[in-house]
């Protein structure tokens, strides 16, 4: 779903609201996932892979 956010923005011509939409999924969502998932499951180091799709269902 923030994908096609994030692209509809772009298309429409509308840059800065697409980049902020993709910063703020990415910096208040996928990093806190991964450290959470990394450091305080038994996922270790895999838990950083998981978290790779996180922001894109945060908007959804």
């Amino acid at each position: 779903m923030q994908l096609c956010i994030v692209a509809d923005f772009r298309a429409s011509g509308n840059m800065l609201n697409g980049m902020v939409i993709a910063l703020l999924s990415q910096c208040v969502v996928q990093f806190p996932a991964a450290f959470i998932r990394s450091n305080h499951t038994e996922l270790g180091d895999q838990g950083i892979w998981y978290s790779f799709g996180s922001p894109n269902l945060s908007i959804a």
